[in-house]
């Protein structure tokens, strides 16, 4: 399938559409939304109407790839999976947790799961594509894809998408970027066309899609936006270890934040240039230092509190970092 033949497939109504348009024809708009349900959703509550992945992915598939259905409307509604609409022409209006978004040709919005969101009845040269994907699918592909040692790059694409304070949702104003539009119609003649291997290619495709997306988010945010993310990641790690420093280690803490380990070591040690056991042990001494110069606690009970078990490795490692022993610290402390 060429870029030519595309075109005309996904300007050509689809079986779905002819239903739904003859149907409405049939039955007035009234009973639509009921039909609706029944082809989309398991939930028939009226106040929750939920979109399954059940009924929009075959069993076993992780994503999957459909033409957004024209000329009936979404009432308000949500997914348990993760979408990302492309309008390949026209324009599709809709509401996402109340806030009015007119998606345009050639641009893209992801939404989270879960997120509410209305659409309105699209037109003929209303077109859109909407990639479905659950969470899994998400992480792995746009976690572990991307270069290892691109560790800010990992970093912004978890920071942007599950920053819970935007709405769940993002809006790309890509209609301008001429790769994303070849992406994105490559991707779509793979998907239709259904040749040998065409799931691997469509993965490949939403990895470059993604990449894409990232290198102008960077282009965006500017040396000084970076350094500020820099410090917000690095202090939001360390907030986590004052508060658990006596029984974090690298496996809970990576899984705290849904990370791998080995990628958590990677971010510690590009924004601070120390490795995790180092960063740990550093809030270790300071808080021991604290509880030394302003409580009461026995030495034993302050190593126990901030989480060593072996009484001789605390009196060596204290030394070994201010040439004290934790007694000589208190006592020139107090």
């Amino acid at each position: 399938m060429n870029f030519i033949e595309l075109d005309n497939f996904l300007r050509q109504p689809n079986d779905e559409d002819k239903f739904f348009n003859q149907f409405i024809h049939d039955n007035g708009e009234g009973f639509i939304k009921n039909e609706i349900k029944k082809v989309y959703s398991l939930n028939k509550n009226d106040n929750d109407w939920v979109i399954n992945s059940s009924k929009m992915m075959k069993e076993n598939e992780s994503f999957a790839i459909h033409q957004h259905k024209r000329f009936v409307s979404f009432e308000e509604h949500r997914h348990d999976f993760i979408e990302l609409i492309y309008v390949y022409s026209g324009e599709i209006r809709q509401k996402i947790n109340g806030n009015e978004v007119n998606i345009k040709a050639g641009e893209i919005c992801i939404l989270d799961l879960n997120a509410m969101h209305s659409i309105e009845p699209a037109g003929e040269k209303d077109i859109a594509i909407n990639i479905l994907m659950t969470e899994s699918f998400f992480n792995s592909m746009f976690m572990s894809s991307l270069s290892e040692n691109d560790i800010m790059s990992k970093f912004i694409i978890k920071a942007i998408y599950h920053k819970k304070e935007s709405s769940e949702y993002l809006l790309f104003p890509s209609s301008n970027n001429e790769f994303i539009q070849m992406i994105m119609k490559r991707l779509l003649c793979e998907c239709f066309d259904k040749k040998v291997a065409f799931d691997t290619a469509v993965n490949a495709y939403i990895i470059l899609l993604f990449t894409e997306f990232l290198r102008d988010y960077k282009s965006i945010m500017g040396d000084s936006k970076v350094k500020d993310l820099n410090i917000a990641i690095i202090t939001e790690i360390k907030n986590y270890l004052y508060k658990n420093y006596k029984v974090a280690d690298l496996k809970t803490t990576s899984e705290y934040f849904h990370f791998n380990a080995d990628y958590l070591s990677k971010l510690i040690k590009n924004l601070t240039g120390d490795n995790f056991t180092g960063l740990l042990q550093d809030i270790k001494l300071k808080e021991t230092c604290t509880l030394l110069k302003n409580s009461d606690f026995t030495i034993e009970e302050i190593m126990n509190r901030v989480g060593y078990n072996n009484m001789s490795y605390f009196y060596k490692f204290f030394k070994k970092n201010f040439n004290l022993t934790p007694v000589e610290y208190r006592n020139l402390n107090k």
